[in-house]
This record gives structure tokens, C-alpha cells and sequence, in this order.
């Protein structure tokens, strides 16, 4: 997803592009997190995912990106926003342990700032499916791509 997002924002004659990379593993966005906060080890299990993220998505990510000649910013990954919500207790982020929406903190934050409420606290998706940016792809741009090169 990120070399066709990255794509479309070099065809606008973009550089730089923002990334939420983060988010998930900062505020227990991920479902498999439910379990860590049950089990009471919700930050430690935020900490390995923070750790594992590079060999996982940025070094993906990043390569992705740069074929496009596209550079990601990472505002989630900065090192004392990191600090500061590996820090908070674990009921900030997740509220209980059937709180389906996770990542609180953040959708709070986008309600009281002013996004809409159905969409500050819609229910959870994966990027690419919750933005509607898979079908946008599959449309627009891998039906014009020959990926055998890339394969």
C-alpha cells in the first residue's frame, strides 16, 4: 500500500508525505493488545511492538517510499512523544478489556479538536480498507501497472 500511496503523492509532485506509523503500537490500537492489557503487561507488549517495528513496517515502508523518491515523516515515532505515552497508565489507551475501538487517547484528542464524532470513534479498520484507499489502488493504479517487474 505505501508504493501506491507514495506514487500518487509523487504524481502530485509531493516529497514528503506523513506517515501514522506508530500509532497502533504507542496506543494499543492493534487487537492482540486487548490480551496484553487483561494480562496487565499492556506497556511492557507496547514497548516490544515499538522495538520490532523497524525490521517489521519502516524499513518496508521506508523502501517503499523511496522508490517514489517520496520521504516519510513519522510523528508518532518521535522520540519524546514516545517517551511520554510509554508512559501513561494503561487505561488511557485501552479503557477495558472489550473496549473494541482501542487507541482512546487519540480518539479523544480528534473529537475535542474538532473532527466529527462518527468519525473520531468509528469502529477500528485497517488503513488501506477504512480509507478506502485499497479499492482506489486495485482501480486506479495496479490495473495500469505491470507488476511482473516487481516480482
Amino acid at each position: 500500500m505505501t508504493y501506491f500511496a507514495t506514487k500518487m503523492v509523487a504524481r502530485d509532485g509531493l516529497k514528503v508525505a506523513i506517515s501514522g506509523q506508530g500509532a497502533d503500537e504507542l496506543f494499543g490500537g492493534y487487537k492482540r493488545y486487548l490480551q496484553s492489557f487483561i494480562d496487565g503487561t499492556l506497556n511492557y507488549d507496547l514497548m516490544v511492538g515499538m522495538s520490532n517495528m523497524y525490521h517489521v513496517n519502516l524499513e518496508r515502508d521506508d523502501a517503499c517510499s523511496m522508490l517514489n523518491g517520496v520521504e516519510l515523516r513519522l510523528p508518532f515515532l518521535d522520540k519524546k512523544l514516545v517517551e511520554l505515552v510509554l508512559n501513561i497508565p494503561d487505561n488511557k489507551k485501552i479503557v477495558s478489556m472489550h473496549d473494541d475501538m482501542r487507541k482512546s487517547i487519540l480518539r479523544k484528542l480528534a473529537f475535542e479538536e474538532g473532527l466529527d464524532y462518527e468519525i473520531a470513534y468509528r469502529p477500528k479498520k485497517a488503513a488501506q480498507y477504512g480509507t478506502g484507499i485499497d479499492k482506489i489502488l486495485r482501480k486506479k493504479i495496479i490495473k495500469d501497472t505491470d507488476i511482473s517487474q516487481y516480482l
